[in-house]
């Protein structure tokens, strides 16, 4: 395989999403001709691994009763609890009392503009705390049915995931998402908290070259973001336990 190629075996990204799957004793039932749904799958079960990685207790929710298996979100369409997801979870001691945080990661669950809260993007894997919001409104799919949504209070990051050689104005329009979701990681480089969260992230198959490679190393020195490229060839560059100070936390 070209390293700055988009392009991959099918079988390749099955294969790793259902051995991802199987450590939770679930198994993945959807499958579609789309590389590109294959690779959002795989880039949502990369996340998982990060947290997992830093050592956060994982917890899968929401499988299929009968078969035990994953239902991914693959669009915006659809209730959120006809899904499934997982939990991530940490425990610190205060003056050795314990304190438990908990988080969601929810795939293609619309979010709240931080600047106004009518307007809604749906990144395709979602940090968030546990606060899914429902509203009937006739602006949203003709008040036909329910808009669920993250509210934004409520948003710690998100991810994107792109099956292409990466573009400079690809690259960019990211920094776009940023800034209507969470504006303020663009004002200066963030500390982290406790506990640390990824940085919303870009993800992209392809490698790209020197001029793209170039416009991420900017837009991380600038930004609390992180843009990973060539991910086909280097998915560990995402969650391995040996590359996590390379990794941009909020």
């Amino acid at each position: 395989m070209n390293h700055k190629s988009p392009f991959k075996d099918k079988r390749l990204l099955i294969w790793g999403i259902n051995n991802f799957l199987e450590k939770y004793g679930s198994t993945l039932i959807q499958h579609t001709s789309k590389i590109s749904t294959y690779f959002e799958i795989s880039c949502y079960n990369y996340i998982i691994k990060y947290y997992e990685n830093s050592g956060f207790t994982v917890q899968v929710k929401n499988l299929d009763e009968k078969t035990r298996s994953f239902k991914y979100k693959l669009g915006p369409l659809g209730y959120p609890h006809n899904f499934s997801y997982f939990i991530v979870s940490k425990t610190y001691l205060y003056r050795k009392n314990p304190k438990t945080f908990q988080y969601e990661i929810r795939h293609n669950i619309p979010v709240q503009s931080k600047h106004d809260s009518n307007i809604f993007i749906t990144p395709d894997i979602v940090i968030c705390e546990n606060n899914i919001a429902s509203k009937r409104d006739w602006r949203y799919y003709r008040g036909m049915r329910k808009l669920y949504f993250i509210p934004n209070e409520s948003l710690i990051s998100f991810a994107e995931a792109k099956h292409y050689n990466p573009s400079p104005e690809m690259i960019i329009n990211f920094i776009g998402i940023v800034n209507e979701l969470m504006p303020s990681l663009l004002k200066k480089k963030n500390k982290s908290n406790r506990p640390a969260h990824i940085a919303p992230s870009l993800i992209v198959s392809g490698k790209g070259g020197y001029h793209t490679d170039l416009i991420k190393r900017s837009l991380q020195n600038r930004y609390s973001v992180n843009i990973f490229l060539g991910v086909f060839s280097s998915s560990a560059q995402i969650y391995s336990k040996y590359r996590r100070s390379e990794v941009i936390t909020i």
